[in-house]
């Protein structure tokens, strides 16, 4: 798994132009295929919807930590969707493998 010491993997920011979700992607080839992390935090103390690109929606993901209490499969469901809807100050990590 890709950790935030790991100095492997490109990062890709989502919404460079966005000043309260500070969303991007984290991407690691590796011998099973590639790997991402999607990052999502909220940076604001509203509730924000945020629509993800299609490049970052998959079918394949996992919630993985979050720093509200959220249902693992409704977080990840949400992923699928493209469609996040962050809580105030919330912050969301899903690991996608293709």
């Amino acid at each position: 798994m890709i950790l935030c010491s790991d100095p492997y993997g490109d990062y890709e920011p989502l919404f460079p132009d966005d000043d309260e979700v500070w969303a991007y992607t984290r991407t690691l080839a590796t011998d099973d295929g590639t790997e991402r992390l999607v990052v999502a935090p909220n940076f604001t103390g509203d509730e924000v919807a945020v629509t993800l690109p299609d490049r970052v929606v998959s079918d394949h993901s996992a919630y993985l930590v979050g720093n509200y209490g959220i249902d693992e499969a409704t977080a990840t469901r949400a992923l699928a969707a493209g469609d996040l809807r962050l809580r105030p100050w919330e912050a969301r990590v899903y690991r996608v493998v293709e």
